[in-house]
């Protein structure tokens, strides 16, 4: 009996949660995009607790609690706060040929594209 509800628990948890690993950052800044950077970042999105949680090697580990969000078209917009900062980003998520495509923005200026 615990098993079965050890396979379900995991069912549940893996169904609602989405983690996607991406090889390169690309900075839009002062209008222009940055040639793209290296670094692995793994990147989060867990529905049932609504959170975004972004971690590297190199700027370590960054929970996004989603405060807002809404649907335009085939793009998802997040509005977030860091729990650690509370600092707002926008974080944009969509798909493109079963491939998903994420940026993270703290300010209208700002934009990190996450690319493979």
């Amino acid at each position: 009996m615990k098993k079965i509800i050890l396979l379900m628990s995991f069912i549940v948890l893996t169904t609602i949660a989405h983690a996607f690993n991406y090889g390169s950052i690309t900075v839009y800044q002062d209008g222009e995009w940055s040639a793209p950077f290296y670094i692995k970042t793994s990147v989060v999105y867990n529905e049932s607790r609504k959170t975004i949680t972004f971690s590297n090697n190199k700027w370590g580990k960054m929970v996004l609690k989603i405060t807002s969000s809404k649907r335009q078209g085939d793009m998802e917009y997040h509005m977030c706060k860091d729990i650690n900062t509370n600092k707002y980003y926008i974080v944009t998520i969509t798909e493109e040929n079963n491939i998903p495509y994420i940026s993270l923005s703290p300010s209208k200026d700002v934009i990190y594209l996450f690319g493979f």
